[in-house]
């Protein structure tokens, strides 16, 4: 199951050095490509904490998504949407919720996390991406004991 993340927003970042900036800012240590923010859309290959990962990420139309989860409350018609995509993969997800809460700083935006229909704004949003790499460890540990199990069964 892959994790969706969307950032809605008024404004966009002009660049990707811009939201380079505000990945900075935050201190979550993450590098962005070298690529058109305005072209983005697909794969976007980031290093994080000296390694390489990659999740999804790309424009998309904030309508659709609000029409898509109308029982979420998204405060009003956003102009803007960031849309970002990962595997069932700790880095990857890490790298997007790291990427994604950056942006709705940058942007005064709101993040919404789609998995708990979880709306929250760009200081929400950098604190739940520290907390989730805090819990990876123990999900890790979970899910090494899960398989063992399972082949234990087998």
């Amino acid at each position: 199951m892959s994790v969706e993340l969307y950032v809605f927003s008024d404004k966009q970042c002009a660049t990707m050095s811009e939201w380079q900036r505000a990945i900075d800012a935050q201190k979550l240590a993450l590098t962005l490509p070298p690529v058109s923010f305005a072209d983005l859309h697909g794969l976007l290959p980031v290093k994080m904490g000296g390694s390489d990962t990659t999740f999804e990420c790309g424009h998309c139309d904030p309508r659709g998504v609000i029409e898509t989860y109308s029982e979420v409350d998204f405060g009003h018609q956003w102009n803007y949407c960031l849309a970002f995509r990962c595997p069932p993969d700790f880095k990857a997800c890490i790298g997007a919720f790291r990427a994604a809460a950056a942006y709705a700083v940058a942007t005064n935006g709101s993040l919404f996390e789609c998995e708990e229909s979880t709306l929250m704004n760009g200081v929400e949003a950098v604190r739940y991406a520290r907390e989730l790499e805090q819990q990876v460890p123990a999900m890790e540990v979970a899910l090494q004991n899960a398989v063992k199990k399972l082949r234990s069964q087998a």
